[in-house]
């Protein structure tokens, strides 16, 4: 009895101090390293794991875009789960040493290729690596999508192009992180939503090539 209280004491502070965890797959309850302060916004672990629910059987051998990365928790979800292949973006210093730390800890650097780069020129990069991905994560911080930031116009047309520089395959699903009304009335030229699913103020828009 107290050796149960003690281990579920000490499971208690080590998921205080390590909130971000691995939900299922291969590397089920695996924490993963966070930087402190507010370089990255990780995805709430409720939106997490719906999000998990909904795309699972599309995760075995797909290449996976991690977009925006920060700890690389979405990504690295992708691969315990049966991704084949994880690329991950991320232009931040400390938030990029705390990725590769959490590829290296899960034991993932044969399907991880991180890439220390500004998301928004990414694009040349992406094709000159020749892959074309069968799913796309894209989770910035929320600003970039307000109306009066510069960032909001420059990213959706990159979202938009996905398809038609062969960076998303024709089966495969974008999946966009924001809050309500930020993209309530948007449209892309390239691609076509397919659903919505919304947490409180926090939506995951899913898409597919037109």
């Amino acid at each position: 009895m107290i050796y149960c209280i003690v281990n579920k004491i000490r499971y208690i502070l080590l998921t205080m101090k390590h909130p971000l965890r691995i939900i299922a797959g291969s590397s089920r309850g695996r924490w993963l390293y966070s930087p402190e302060g507010e370089n990255t916004r990780p995805m709430l672990a409720r939106v997490k794991n719906s999000l998990f629910n909904i795309i699972q059987l599309q995760l075995p051998d797909a290449c996976v875009l991690d977009m925006f990365a920060g700890t690389g928790a979405l990504g690295l979800e992708a691969i315990s789960r049966g991704a084949k292949l994880g690329v991950f973006v991320e232009s931040n210093r400390k938030s990029f040493e705390i990725l590769d730390k959490n590829i290296k800890r899960l034991g993932f650097d044969a399907k991880s290729r991180a890439l220390r780069e500004d998301a928004f020129d990414i694009i040349g990069l992406l094709k000159s690596m020749k892959l074309c991905f069968d799913m796309i994560f894209v989770s910035p911080p929320y600003k970039f999508f307000d109306d009066d930031t510069p960032e909001k116009e420059r990213l959706l047309g990159i979202i938009d192009s996905f398809p038609a520089e062969k960076i998303l395959n024709k089966e495969g699903i974008l999946i966009i992180e924001h809050k309500v009304a930020q993209l309530k009335s948007l449209e892309f030229k390239n691609l076509s939503l397919m659903k919505e699913r919304r947490y409180g103020e926090i939506v995951l828009s899913f898409f597919s090539a037109s």
